[in-house]
């Protein structure tokens, strides 16, 4: 009798279990309940700062993007993104996680998209809060100069590494229509035509170069010891024989004397030549080599071949500052 018993509350239970899963498998993928506060819309009117919208773009947009690490490379985007989650193209659900974004949610981004910044930089420090424009012109040199200050090609120098003010000074004398080089004269040129900025002490420009300078200066290099090591280990017989050259030619001429400080920080006067990219190297020099720039460098650099300033590019190129002064 206990048996039988036992038996039937078995397969009752069986049955209520299978009906449970079977009512949940028509409703759908089990989705959590929001709360009333989770719910609600911010109310009309409300600005959103970065510090609002950081977690959601880490919860439904770090898959394909960083912005939520990044808060300059979202802000130069920040009408793409709004126009984006605005129109439900994006960000895509997350069947594997049944995850999608809500309306709040929604809201939250758009209102940060048109309205005003009230957040702090997370990525670059002592530089305080964005503002726009300035933002919109450093943004532009995003496609060279990478949007953290390193370059993707060897052509264009990092700025990461350099101190702000040097970056300030370089950018004052590209503004000046006497200024000679290859593309930053009529590239700076045209942006400050753009964005009304004017040579000389006008107090907005100042303003604004000294904004770009914070901007990039405050990044550090992001290419370690243990990288520029691992390039060199891959160099053929003939680089490295060019690259003992090149550091020969920079101990003989004294070059560290003036670019590299005891605890590896740029000056305001110096830029930061080490871990610097290659090709941007050999035309620095070569500008030097013809008369153009600097007031000591062309006399330095006026004795030297073009293989010699071929082998110093490709030493300072591989060489990390930490590793300078050995």
């Amino acid at each position: 009798m206990v048996k039988v018993k036992v038996r039937s509350l078995l397969i009752f239970l069986s049955v209520c279990s299978l009906s449970m899963m079977t009512a949940c498998a028509r409703q759908g993928p089990h989705k959590p309940v929001a709360t009333a506060a989770e719910e609600k819309s911010p109310s009309a009117g409300t600005k959103m700062s970065f510090t609002d919208v950081r977690p959601l773009f880490a919860r439904h947009c770090t898959p394909c993007h960083t912005w939520n690490s990044d808060q300059p490379m979202a802000e130069s985007k920040r009408d793409r993104i709004g126009a984006m989650v605005a129109s439900k193209a994006m960000p895509k659900a997350d069947p594997a996680k049944q995850v999608s974004i809500t309306e709040r949610e929604r809201t939250i981004i758009q209102r940060w998209a048109t309205g005003e910044n009230g957040g702090t930089q997370t990525t670059v420090t002592e530089v305080g809060v964005v503002r726009d424009v300035n933002l919109a012109l450093a943004s532009r040199c995003f496609s060279c100069h990478g949007p953290q200050g390193t370059s993707g090609s060897a052509d264009f120098p990092n700025l990461a590494g350099h101190d702000p003010a040097y970056i300030v000074g370089r950018l004052q004398y590209f503004m000046d229509p006497q200024a000679r080089g290859t593309v930053m004269p009529a590239q700076m040129q045209a942006l400050a035509k753009e964005f009304g900025l004017k040579a000389g002490d006008d107090a907005k420009t100042i303003a604004t170069l000294t904004y770009l300078g914070d901007f990039f200066g405050r990044y550090r290099l992001s290419v370690t010891s243990d990288d520029t090591a691992a390039l060199r280990k891959k160099l053929n017989a003939q680089d490295k024989l060019q690259y003992q050259n090149g550091k020969k030619l920079v101990s003989e001429n004294q070059c560290l004397a003036c670019h590299l400080q005891p605890d590896f920080t740029p000056t305001p006067m110096t830029p930061m030549i080490f871990a610097q990219k290659r090709g941007y190297l050999e035309s620095r020099l070569a500008e030097f080599k013809g008369g153009q720039g600097g007031m000591t460098m062309p006399d330095i650099v006026k004795p030297l071949s073009e293989s010699d300033l071929s082998a110093i590019a490709l030493y300072l190129s591989l060489t990390h500052p930490a590793d300078g002064l050995q």
